[in-house]
């Protein structure tokens, strides 16, 4: 799933290896109120908890993440 700020959020298959600025692009790309340095993912651990960390461009997006993009301060 994006979520956030992108133009066309919503679930996404991953037919192919994806990192966090390609899966932003799947999502029709950021918004212009979407802050640059500002994306969560949320990802399930073996436990069934819920990991939440700050996303990095170059990071992979496994199936089952959640990508909430955020809105810019400014």
């Amino acid at each position: 799933y994006v979520s956030g700020e992108v133009r066309t959020p919503g679930m996404y298959a991953l037919d192919r290896p994806l990192n966090v600025m390609q899966a932003i692009g799947v999502a029709g790309g950021p918004t212009a109120r979407a802050s640059d340095r500002s994306a969560k993912l949320f990802r399930k651990q073996a436990d069934g908890s819920v990991k939440e960390f700050k996303a990095k461009p170059d990071e992979k997006v496994l199936d089952g993440d959640v990508m909430v993009v955020q809105e810019s301060l400014f």
